[in-house]
């Protein structure tokens, strides 16, 4: 549809007369995320591991032996020690701590085990190509992520929805400011 010069006209209006006094907040920005029923939460664990190798000649024990480690875990036995002790894996030197992850950065089947767990909790032993993991959640949190370009479609959206409210408001206190009763005309004229 061509543009007429009156809707140019209007838009330079409301944009030098609205656009500076429309805020967004981010309050706002989430409230659109959820109603559109976007993600934007992030689940991350701080977790800790003790690897049981397997043992070449048997799988069954070291099997075995992990679920043995698992139990005497839920029962009390302090994690660390059983770390310093047994684990055969890289982050014994330390306490068995590998820091924070997310949902993208590990193993999904880990992670799918980690998600039913509470603060303090410990998986089952995973089986993985070297050896069996148990995790232990340290700690867990939320996180907002979102992406820029998603974040400033959203603002454009708000800001949009906003000028054109504005604008009707806009529109409609101008022609109250002009509207001149028919009496009040003839007495000018």
């Amino acid at each position: 549809f061509p543009v007429t010069i009156a809707e140019l006209l209007w838009s330079r209006i409301v944009a030098q007369t609205l656009c500076s006094r429309i805020k967004i907040t981010d309050v706002e920005v989430k409230e659109l995320f959820e109603q559109e029923k976007f993600n934007i939460s992030v689940k991350k664990f701080l977790l800790a591991e003790l690897v049981i190798a397997k043992d070449q000649s048997d799988f069954g024990s070291s099997q075995n032996f992990a679920n043995g480690l698992v139990v005497e875990l839920r029962n009390g036995a302090s994690f660390s020690n059983m770390v310093n002790q047994f684990s055969s894996g890289f982050s014994a030197e330390n306490c068995g701590e590998i820091g924070w992850v997310s949902q993208n950065e590990i193993d999904k089947k880990i992670f799918d085990e980690v998600l039913k767990l509470k603060k303090g909790g410990y998986t089952n032993p995973i089986a993985l190509s070297d050896g069996y993991h148990i995790f232990k959640v340290l700690d867990a949190k939320a996180e907002d992520k979102i992406h820029d370009q998603d974040l400033k479609a959203a603002r454009n959206v708000i800001f949009s929805h906003k000028l054109q409210t504005a604008a009707k408001g806009y529109m409609i206190d101008l022609r109250k400011k002009s509207f001149v009763e028919k009496a009040a005309l003839e007495n000018v004229l």
